[in-house]
């Protein structure tokens, strides 16, 4: 295991809404980005912003929050289920690293982990989604060249890391059984060159209830699930 006053009037609404739309949003990818129903997720560090110049406001951060998922709601099919899949890019090869012994173990460790965390209550492909991230990462000269170097990036203070389950500060040993066992069995088969890329080469995600401002730079390339992912324009 590797360690590590409210306003009340409709004047005063208005304002604090277009207050926030000045205010950059954390997201997957960039910085420590959202929770999703206990999921810890990240987004792009292209540039990433400080963090410590965030405007901390709970009730703005929580106003935010609950109209972006009520608008997201409206998304939502009669059964009630999100699709799962739309918008998936076209088959992509994966820049798999060649590993082996050692070094291969300990990537396919840290890689499980990130799936786990990132995506174990999404569909098989938005897990391959994650899964594909890491790896577009690893490749990428803007990011670090291997597994375990991008799932860490940042280090492990708190709202630093790129994966904000690797700087929460709680505990990261997986808790449930059978998700931990498909997310191992995913990332050996990505490490063994048998996945696609279902986002097309995507460096950066967040989740589809955020429209954070950095989001505008990138080119999107699928909707997976519950993530929007993107690239570099031009790349």
């Amino acid at each position: 295991m590797i360690k590590k006053s409210a306003p009340t009037t409709a004047t005063a609404t208005v304002a604090l809404s277009l207050c926030l739309s000045a205010v950059p949003i954390p997201l997957a990818g960039y910085v420590p980005a959202h929770l999703i129903g206990g999921e810890k997720t990240a987004s792009p560090s292209y540039p990433a912003p400080n963090r410590s110049s965030l405007i901390n406001l709970d009730l703005a951060r929580a106003d935010y929050r609950g109209a972006r998922i009520r608008q997201s709601a409206k998304t939502l099919g009669a059964s009630g289920t999100e699709d799962k899949t739309a918008e998936a890019g076209p088959e992509h090869p994966l820049p798999v690293p060649r590993l082996s012994g050692k070094a291969r173990s300990r990537a396919a460790h840290c890689l499980a982990l990130n799936i786990y965390h990132e995506a174990r209550s999404e569909p098989r492909l938005g897990q391959e989604a994650v899964a594909a991230v890491t790896i577009n990462r690893v490749a990428s000269t803007k990011f670090p060249n291997s597994v375990c170097g991008v799932v860490q990036q940042g280090g492990t203070k708190r709202n630093r890391c790129q994966f904000s389950w690797w700087c929460d500060r709680r505990s990261d040993r997986p808790q449930e059984a059978d998700a931990w066992a498909r997310a191992q069995a995913l990332s050996r088969e990505a490490l063994d060159g048998k996945l696609s890329d279902p986002t097309n080469g995507a460096l950066y995600y967040h989740a589809n209830y955020v429209e954070p401002r950095w989001s505008r730079v990138f080119h999107k390339t699928s909707r997976i699930g519950r993530h929007l992912f993107y690239k570099p324009r031009g790349a």
